[in-house]
Order: C-alpha cells, then structure tokens, then sequence
C-alpha cells in the first residue's frame, strides 16, 4: 500500500514537472531582451533543452519541503519574471503595456522558471558552503594573519591600493568630473550649494585649489585629494576582507572577493573619481559591516569603543550624501522591529538618535557659517511626477485637453523634450520645473498630478519603470539611448567657460593604450559582450542579489540577517525616486554584496544561532 502511494505521488510529481516547465519554457521568450529573429527560441532545439532543464528542476523542487516562507519566494519569482517581461518590452517598444493582459500572462509563466531556481538555490547553499571548505588556506597566510593581524590587513589594504595605481597613472591625475567643476566653483566663492554635501566641496576645493596653489600644481593638488579617496575606499574593502576572515568564511570566497576589490575594472574607475559618491560609498560599506557584527555578535556594542566608532562611521555616512537620513532612518526603524525584543534595542536606537542630533547641529548651525546655501531640493525630489506629468503631456496627450496641457506646462515648460530621447533622465524637464509656483499652493500640484494620472495611469507607470529602468532590470543595456549621460564618467569634463578651472589629464606615452582600453569599457561598455562577467557591471543584478540575500533570511528564519540588508533597501527605495540610474549611486549595493555573502556563509555555519556568540 505504501509503495502504491509513493508511485503515485511519484507519478503525480512527474506530470506537474512536465506541466510546469511547459509553462515556464514558455514564459523564457518574452524575457529575452531585442527581436527574436526566424523563430530563434520557439522553433529551436534550444527550448527543448531549456524544458528537460526545467522539467529537472521542478521535479526537485516539488521534494523539497516548500512550506518555508512559500509567499516571499514566489514574490521574488514574480518580481524577477516582471522584471525581465516589462524590461524587455520597454527596451524593444518604449511602453511596458502593463494594462494588457499578455503582459500579465508572460509575467505569470515567468515566474515557473523563477520559483524553481529560487527553491533550489537556496536549498542548495548549506551544501554550497561546505565543498566551500575543501580549498584550503596555504599555511603562511595563516600565520601571518594570526601571529599579526594588523599588519596583515594593511598589507591587504597596500596590495588593492597598488592594484589600483596603473589604472590612476593611465588616468593622471583621475576623473574630473563635471560636479566637481561646480564645486571647485563653489570653494573659490565661499558660497556652497548645499545640492553636494558641503563636506566634499570643502574637502575637493582645499588639495585642488589651497594645496594646489601653495604647491604652484592644481593638478597635483587634485591628485592629493584623489589618493586620499583611494586610501579610504581601498581600506574599507580591506575590512571587508578582515572581517570575512574573522567570520571564518571559506579561503576561496575571501581571495575571490580579494580578487574583485582589486581587479573589477569599476573599483579602480570609482577608486580615482571625485564625484561625491565615493567617500559615501566607502562609509557606507563600513557602516553596513558594523551592523553586521552586531547580527555576529550580539555583544559587539557593549564596548563604548564599538558604540563610539559606530556613531562616528554613521555621522560620516550621513554628511557625504543628502538623502542619507532618510535611508538611515528607514533602517534603524526595521533594526528596532527586528530587535524589540533585544536588549541591544536601546544601544540602536541611541546610536540612531547621537548620530540624528550630530547630523542636525551640522546641517544647521555648523553648514550655515561654512557658507551652505540651500538648493532647491524639490526639482530632484520630484523628478518622478516631473516625468510621469512630461509623458503624460506628450505620449499620452490624446487623453488630455488643452486645459490639462497648459497646466502642465505652467509646472514644467520644457515637458516637450521627454520625446526627444530623454525619458531615462529627468534633467531637462526638472531644470524648467516651476517650484515656487508648486511652493505656493503645493495642493494644485498634487490635484493635478491625480487628476492627470487618472486620465493616463499607463503613461505614469511607463514614464516610472523607463527612468528607473536600471535600478530592477539586471539586462538593461549601456549607455541608455534614453539617456545623454554616460552610465559612469571616466573622461574629464572640458565646458567651454572661461571661469572654470579645469584639470586635464595627462597620460603618460607607456600608459595611453590602458587608458584607451578604460575609455572604451566606459562609453563603448564592451564589456556587455561577455556572458556572465557583464552582469558584474550591472545595477539591476546587484539589487537582485540583495532581495535574494532577504528572502534568504525569511526562508531560514534568520531574521536578524535583515537588519545590514535594510540599509541597502532603503538606498535602493531613495534611488527609486532619483532622476537617472547612474552607477555611483548603486554603487555602494555594489561593494556592500560580499557583506551580505559573508553573512549568509557564517550564518550556515551555525545556523538559527547567529547573534548568540
């Protein structure tokens, strides 16, 4: 009777993998980026192939016990079908069509092939990690690191600082980019806008132009600054690496990430550009890994040195990027959720509260006498109904009347130049923005905005998910043709203006091959040819492994895991709302992924006690 039952739930398990891989077989073709030329997928032996895989996993999948937050792993696997589906539509017409419902039919098959590889990934990590451990840690490393600790991690934080260099000399003195211009302007002035944190102005201003002038070389001057940064950046990813070790994870996943620090060509990129994002970044990553040993070890912040230091990275995080309080707050309130029932409770929210009151004593009284300016902040804040409202006015006008397009454009004069190949950025339309007009009575605003998004709901969803493209389609290809500005800058910015001081770069005979070679990775992004390795580079990817890395900590009930991962989400909630997908802005999800991996490593090392050591 047994053996009867068990062939027929066997036989059961058979016909359901036949039938969902059928579906999900299907649903590959509609997440395929460009045309699909002479039946290339749905007449080829390819799909074939890609059912039989698939028939293989939901036969292994429907083994597995799926009772383990079954909801969130099929969120995860809709979102990753949408994704795809809505990307590759956009990418081939311009309009996601999410109000048909062969969209919505793509969607759902999609997401058969998600649900498997989701389950089985992470089932299979607890095994993952231990043939992990069969590469072993050649004896001196290990000496050298216990016998000397600090010396070992600064001969890390030398090795990926070198690493670097060549990079920096092809590139003499680093990227100028174009905020710095403004900046440096800003300085000589003594009247700072506060649309770039006045701390990096300060910072870029005093080794460009005060240093560089005592010296008689404000490009020397600039390279003073560029090598400071470097130092930071390559010391965080240092302790990064120290940490690892700390946590025991396997020797092959410390060299790998070793190897990425210093050999991903965007690290030494980012490493030597003045934009502002870097040191924020750096700190960024530093912050993530102090929560991180908290979720280690839940005593971490009982030493007033530990408690102290945290303060001091977290202050230093939120004055080098304006929307940081917003991501910080976001995240200390999940951390309180998290941990209510904690004692180290009352150590976050008093480390969350010094850090708050320091920030607003610098924002305030401190960044006024240094000569902070207040922008006007609201043009970026809205740069997403900005956009919604442009599309609206153009692509969706025929839902419109006269009246609703001239009140438009009362707010936003140039709304026409969305169909001129900008629907990626928001600059155009958001530098004509009529902010003292939406100050004034900021309900009319708002009233317009409903009434218009009533009348065009599918314009508002397709001007979002265009602009914020990058930031959850891991395909996405660069440079956006949706967008005039490079997906990073790696050359200088050389505006015409007699009142600018511009640095040139000069690169040296030996080096202009290398320096070639990082031009074309950054406005050609060849590196989009290689499989695999492209996905390296991509925004959309690094947010997929973070809502991966969160639905891991559902599936193992390890929620204290979700507190690091928080700030992350809540940068990437903020990004949302930003006006381009840039890759200094993701960049710190970028460089904060070997923090998640650490933890999901460490975390099956002791499973379901992590936090009691």
């Amino acid at each position: 009777m047994k053996l009867h039952l068990n062939k027929l739930a066997s036989n059961k398990q058979i016909i359901m993998s036949i039938i969902f891989a059928t579906i999900a077989t299907w649903g590959i073709q509609n997440m395929i980026k460009g045309e699909l030329t002479l039946l290339s997928y749905s007449n080829s032996i390819f799909s074939w192939i890609w059912f039989v895989i698939l028939m293989f996993l939901w036969y292994k999948t429907l083994e597995i016990d799926n009772s383990n937050a079954l909801a969130i792993r099929i969120l995860l696997a809709l979102f990753f079908s949408a994704s795809l589906v809505f990307g590759s539509i956009i990418i081939k017409s311009g309009y996601a069509q999410a109000n048909k419902g062969q969209t919505w039919v793509a969607i759902i098959s999609g997401t058969f092939l998600w649900y498997p590889l989701i389950t089985i990934a992470l089932k299979s990590i607890s095994k993952i990690n231990l043939n992990l451990q069969v590469f072993k840690e050649p004896k001196c490393i290990t000496k050298l690191s216990e016998k000397f600790p600090i010396l070992f991690e600064i001969i890390v934080w030398i090795i990926i600082f070198l690493s670097w260099v060549p990079n920096l000399i092809a590139s003499f003195p680093g990227i100028y980019g174009y905020d710095s211009v403004y900046q440096i302007n800003f300085y000589i002035n003594h009247r700072f806008s506060l649309h770039h944190p006045i701390i990096h102005s300060y910072l870029l201003g005093f080794f460009t132009i005060t240093v560089g002038d005592a010296i008689g070389n404000r490009q020397i001057g600039f390279l003073l600054y560029i090598l400071i940064q470097m130092a930071i950046l390559s010391f965080a990813f240092a302790e990064t690496i120290r940490n690892l070790r700390n946590w025991h994870l396997p020797f092959i996943v410390q060299l790998v990430m070793l190897l990425l620090f210093m050999f991903l060509p965007t690290n030494s990129i980012m490493s030597f550009s003045s934009t502002k994002d870097i040191i924020y970044s750096a700190t960024f990553l530093l912050m993530v890994l102090q929560w991180a040993k908290l979720v280690v070890n839940n005593k971490y912040l009982e030493s007033k040195k530990s408690v102290a230091l945290t303060i001091v990275i977290v202050f230093i995080n939120l004055i080098f990027r304006n929307n940081a309080i917003y991501v910080n707050i976001m995240a200390m309130i999940i951390g309180l959720l998290i941990f209510h029932k904690w004692k180290i409770n009352k150590k976050i929210l008093s480390i969350g509260i010094i850090s708050c009151v320091l920030f607003g004593v610098y924002s305030g009284p401190i960044t006024a006498l240094a000569g902070g300016v207040k922008s006007d902040s609201l043009q970026e804040m809205l740069s997403v109904p900005i956009m919604q409202l442009s599309r609206a006015a153009t692509v969706g006008s025929p839902q419109l009347n006269s009246e609703d397009i001239s009140e438009i454009a009362e707010y936003i004069p140039d709304y026409s130049k969305y169909t001129n190949n900008q629907q990626g950025i928001s600059d155009l339309m958001k530098q004509t923005f009529n902010s003292d007009l939406c100050k004034s009575d900021p309900k009319r605003f708002i009233a317009l905005w409903i009434k218009v998004g009533k009348k065009c709901p599918t314009s508002y969803v397709d001007a979002f998910l265009r602009l914020t493209i990058g930031l959850w389609y891991p395909d996405m290809n660069y440079r956006d043709p949706q967008a005039y500005h490079p997906y990073w800058e790696y050359d200088n910015t050389s505006q015409n203006n007699k009142n600018w001081v511009l640095i040139t770069r000069q690169t040296p005979t030996s080096f202009q091959w290398l320096e070639k070679w990082l031009h074309n990775l950054s406005y050609n992004n060849n590196y989009q040819s290689m499989p695999i390795f492209s996905m390296l580079f991509s925004s959309g990817f690094f947010v997929w492994n973070m809502l991966l890395y969160i639905t891991y900590a559902f599936y193992k009930h390890s929620y204290q895991l979700l507190f690091p991962a928080a700030f992350l989400f809540a940068l990437w909630l903020t990004l949302l709302l930003g006006p381009v997908v840039l890759y200094r802005y993701i960049y710190p999800l970028v460089i904060t992924t070997p923090v998640l991996l650490g933890l999901i490593l460490k975390n099956e090392q002791n499973i379901l006690k992590l936090g009691d050591d």
